[in-house]
Formats: C-alpha cells, sequence, structure tokens
C-alpha cells in the first residue's frame, strides 16, 4: 500500500463521487478507479458501495478512512520535521565548555541567545577540558566547543578555531612579598 493509494481514497470518500475525486487530484478517471480497485484487492476489503449514481462508503471503508487520515497526516508531520531537521530549524547542538567559561560573562550570553533564537534545538552542554573537546569535535560528539586556548593547540582536520575573545591576565602582589615574585614574574 503506498501514501497515493490512501490520498485517493481520501479524496473519493469526501467527494463520494469518482468523477469530481478525479477533478481534485487533477488525474482522468479510470486510473483513479483502478488505484482504489488495487487497494481494494491488496487490502482483501470492499471500501466503497457503487451504483451508476451513486458512491457510498461500507462500513469498513468508514473505519479505514479515519485510519488513513491518520496515516496521512503523520506522513506530513513526518515530512515537515525533515524539512526543518535538514534546514537545522530544530534539532540538538552539543556543546563542550571549560569549567571556567560559564564565569566569563559573553559565554553564558551566547547560550542565551543561541536558546532565543532557535526554540526548538535543545542545547546540550557538556563541561570538559579544552584538550578533550578537540577529541569530542573530530570524533563528531560535539558540534561547537568553548575551550581555553592551548598553547599547542592544533586543531584536528574538519575543526576550524576562532577567537571570540582574549582575555588579559595581570598580578596583584602585595608590597610586602614584592621581591620573592618579581623572581616568578620575571621572563
Amino acid at each position: 500500500m503506498e501514501l497515493r493509494h490512501l490520498k485517493y481514497f481520501v479524496v473519493v470518500a469526501e467527494e463520494l463521487s469518482f468523477t469530481k475525486a478525479a477533478a481534485r487530484l487533477r488525474i482522468s478517471q479510470p486510473p483513479l478507479t483502478a488505484q482504489i480497485h488495487t487497494l481494494e484487492e491488496e487490502l482483501e476489503l470492499k471500501l466503497f458501495n457503487r451504483t451508476k449514481h451513486k458512491v457510498e462508503l461500507t462500513r469498513a471503508g468508514e473505519v479505514f478512512l479515519a485510519e488513513a487520515r491518520l496515516t496521512l497526516s503523520q506522513a506530513q508531520r513526518t515530512r515537515k520535521l525533515a524539512s526543518q531537521l535538514a534546514s537545522g530549524s530544530i534539532g540538538e547542538v552539543r556543546v563542550g565548555f571549560t569549567v571556567s567559561a560559564a564565569l566569563i560573562p559573553v559565554i553564558p550570553r551566547i547560550f542565551y541567545n543561541f536558546r532565543t533564537e532557535n526554540p526548538a534545538n535543545n542545547l546540550v552542554l557538556q563541561e570538559m577540558p579544552s584538550a578533550h573537546q578537540l577529541e569530542c569535535l573530530s570524533g563528531n560528539q560535539l558540534d561547537v566547543g568553548f575551550c581555553r586556548e592551548l598553547i599547542s593547540m592544533v586543531p584536528p582536520p574538519g575543526v576550524k578555531i576562532e577567537r571570540i575573545m582574549q582575555e588579559r591576565f595581570i598580578a596583584v602582589v602585595n608590597s610586602c612579598a614584592d621581591d620573592h615574585l618579581s623572581f616568578l614574574l620575571a621572563p
């Protein structure tokens, strides 16, 4: 049984006329009649009572009509879901981040903006070290990662690194300990 058979059946059931149903479906009437006959044979079930002047659903046809509508509706929802998944408008985005990322205001703001602009996308957050994020990105276990820059950070094939911010670290020292720390801070 094919979806088009169900569609043809539903239209004939709604019109209760093969001629009107064929016009609505933009096909000629003999092939439509043949398709309905094929469906009835496949189901081993009579769906319509036909006379020269009248077409009506059998009791089995009435029950089958309700199920055919549900099936066609589900097929339409499935088609729409596939389209949304293909376009990226729904789905799941797996995000890695370092433990300190939450302390940097720009990162939570990025998460908030993404969720606001993409409410149908589920954001899955996973805390992990920067080096592990690179491995997961390379292995397609993450979609994006927020890492601290590693000195020897060479992205694996297929992974692109973009700097989103640069931090400046300063040392604040107690003036009494100045002599000891100047040795530690010297280049």
